[in-house]
Parts: C-alpha cells; structure tokens; sequence
C-alpha cells in the first residue's frame, strides 16, 4: 500500500506516510478514510520522502487540493487545524507547492493551514507550535 496512515496519540497527530510513484486515487483514498473517522487528529503531516508526485497534471494536483471538500458539509464540517507537506527532492516540493497555492485559493472553505516543507523535522516542529 503506498500510504499507510498513523497515529501519533502522543504529539496528537497524524501521519501519512507515502512511498512510490503516487496516483491521484491513492491520494483521494487516503484523504477519504481520513475524514470518514471524525477521531483522527487535525494536525498532519503527509511524509512524502519516499514518494513522488511527479506523474500528476496541475488539474491532478487542483483536484486533490480541493478534494477535501466534498467532506465539507453540514454533517460533516471540516474542522481547522494544520496539514504539512514533506517533500525533499525539488519537483516534488514544487508541486506540494501548487497543492499549497490552490488550497490557498479555496480560502475559508478549507479552514486549515498547509505548509510545505524538505524534512520532517521542519514539518513536525511547525506543527507542534
């Protein structure tokens, strides 16, 4: 499985960890389990140092920017909270960059703030601020 999610109940945060060549399905579906159970925590970190990004098209990466909000509803509000992005290698960060900036342009329909970071003692340092 080339994301597998953990729980850190410690520092209360979650952890995709990704690895390979990623798919959007593979990303909708991580994203999908993740707002089906309202008891995972708000704060987390996607671990892509082992995975790439670089099969997706800028409308892939729209897409999975705003994919979240169709969990976005009534019943099921997305709460805030802060979702980091690992990526070392250059393309990678570049196009976490672009999920970064289409998020940005979602505005208040997705109430949480991304960042996108090389290592994830970056990612978990910002997070646990």
């Amino acid at each position: 499985m080339p994301i597998k999610t953990v729980l850190d109940t410690d520092k209360d945060v979650t952890i995709h960890i990704a690895s390979g060549d990623l798919t959007f399905d593979e990303i909708a579906r991580a994203i999908t389990l993740f707002y089906e159970n309202p008891k995972m925590p708000e704060k987390v970190i996607w671990d892509g140092r082992h995975a790439s990004l670089k099969n997706f098209t800028s409308s892939e990466l729209e897409k999975i920017a705003t994919y979240p909000l169709r969990f976005n509803t009534e019943k099921t509000k997305i709460k805030g909270g802060m979702r980091a992005i690992v990526a070392p290698r250059d393309l990678d960060y570049g196009l976490s960059r672009v999920i970064q900036m289409f998020t940005g342009i979602a505005g208040e329909e997705l109430p949480y703030e991304i960042k996108v970071f090389r290592s994830m003692e970056e990612a978990a340092k910002w997070i646990d601020e």
